[in-house]
């Protein structure tokens, strides 16, 4: 087990746009991790080219969402728009995709993910967004089990929280957008 030398309150930042380098090491290190457990994502020069361009459409504020970095950067977590407007209209209201979160391996277990998570859904409430929804891998048991405990409610590989019933974010928290 890893001892944080700065509490895990403390480590959680939201991204700048000059953080392009930390993102894709830690997505990489993500999307491969989540390949080996069955996604059906490819952790190819593609799938992280589309995943950079959705960091850079965050980090600019052209899509409302966030990209945070916690435990000194060696946990990930990207949240928001996909930048697709239905044509219907939808019971999740103005909603987010979970893209995903990522911790290495030293750093889980110790609450590294539910900080994120907690900021995320702060921003994500300021932004007006009303309901995150994602996906699992099946054989991701402690991913699921995470969603279930934070409220989500879980289908399958799918989850979905609505942001204003989410536990944890009581509390108020000032943003810049």
């Amino acid at each position: 087990m890893v001892t944080l030398t700065v509490p895990l309150e403390d480590s959680v930042y939201l991204a700048g746009s000059d953080e392009q380098d930390i993102f894709m090491e830690l997505w990489k290190e993500g999307v491969e991790s989540q390949f080996k457990m069955g996604s059906s994502v490819v952790p190819s020069v593609k799938t992280m080219d589309f995943f950079l361009d959705v960091f850079n459409s965050y980090a600019s504020s052209e899509l409302k969402g966030v990209c945070l970095f916690g435990a000194s950067e060696n946990a990930v977590l990207l949240w928001g728009e996909t930048g697709s407007d239905f044509p219907w209209e939808s019971t999740m209201g103005k909603w987010a995709m979970g893209w995903g979160t990522y911790v290495r391996p030293a750093y889980r277990r110790q609450g590294v993910s539910r900080l994120l998570r907690n900021q995320a859904m702060r921003y994500l409430n300021a932004m007006g967004i009303e309901t995150v929804t994602g996906t699992s891998i099946s054989r991701n048991i402690a991913g699921k089990e995470s969603m279930t405990c934070y409220g989500a409610d879980v289908a399958g590989t799918e989850w979905r929280m609505k942001v204003e019933d989410y536990a944890d974010f009581q509390s108020s928290v000032e943003v810049g957008i």
